[in-house]
């Protein structure tokens, strides 16, 4: 038991105590959400989104820091974790901007992205269950795949932000719009993980102490992300608005 927590805090900190305060960020928003209840669909779309990360994040920490990091079986759950964590999330995001918009073009662009990226979900997992890659090969695959989500979401927040600054605004105060959180939130974390991360990529083959630290930006990125949900989950107008 003592080494489960053990293995557990230098986990933590191999990761600047990022992890726990994406999960402390999680937590707040959960209760946030429930707090702020609201039958609309893009509510549950956020708050199943937090629900899958606190289920996915005690899972995948119990089961890795249990076998302990350098098991190989710690590394298919770890990078599967992420990839499901993924798939989760493009799927969410992609279902919240398919709703803010009228546009069937945009609909149309939207769903042929989503499909895309979710057919490389699944490949990743078919690769996985052919056992015929290597732990690093798994490492990279996962790591190509959040490269290529992040890029794949930038486009549909640039044109949430075209269609609220550009279109009659519903609400007049910024601050009481929703949907300019949710999407603010979630430039942030995607203009700020995606540097950090190849920069971490590139780094860490020379220097492990520096690309661990670089990586450690994404869980804190993440985290303002939930927060800016949180914020969006107390504005009384629909979170669409």
């Amino acid at each position: 038991m003592n080494n489960f927590w053990q293995n557990l805090f230098d986990a933590w900190e191999k990761s600047y105590y990022g992890e726990p305060i994406w999960f402390c960020s999680m937590c707040a928003t959960l209760y946030a959400g429930i707090k702020h209840y609201r039958s609309e669909k893009s509510y549950w779309i956020f708050l199943g989104y937090t629900i899958a990360g606190i289920i996915i994040f005690l899972g995948a920490t119990f089961c890795v820091t249990g076998l302990g990091l350098k098991n190989p079986t710690a590394t298919i759950i770890l990078e599967s974790s992420n990839v499901a964590f993924c798939a989760i999330e493009i799927f969410l995001f992609y279902s919240f901007f398919f709703d803010s918009t009228d546009n069937t073009k945009v609909k149309v662009i939207i769903m042929a992205m989503l499909v895309f990226f979710l057919l490389l979900c699944f490949r990743f997992f078919f690769i996985l269950s052919s056992c015929k890659f290597s732990r690093k090969n798994i490492v990279n695959l996962s790591f190509q795949l959040n490269v290529i989500e992040f890029l794949l979401l930038l486009a549909p927040c640039f044109y949430q932000f075209y269609m609220l600054f550009t279109l009659e605004p519903s609400v007049k105060n910024p601050i009481k719009s929703p949907s300019l959180w949710i999407n603010s939130g979630i430039l942030f974390y995607v203009s700020t993980s995606l540097p950090f991360l190849l920069a971490g990529d590139l780094l860490g083959s020379k220097d492990k102490s520096i690309g661990d630290a670089l990586y450690s930006i994404h869980y804190l990125s993440l985290s303002i992300l939930f927060l800016c949900i949180s914020k969006a989950f107390t504005c009384k107008v629909s979170l669409t608005t």
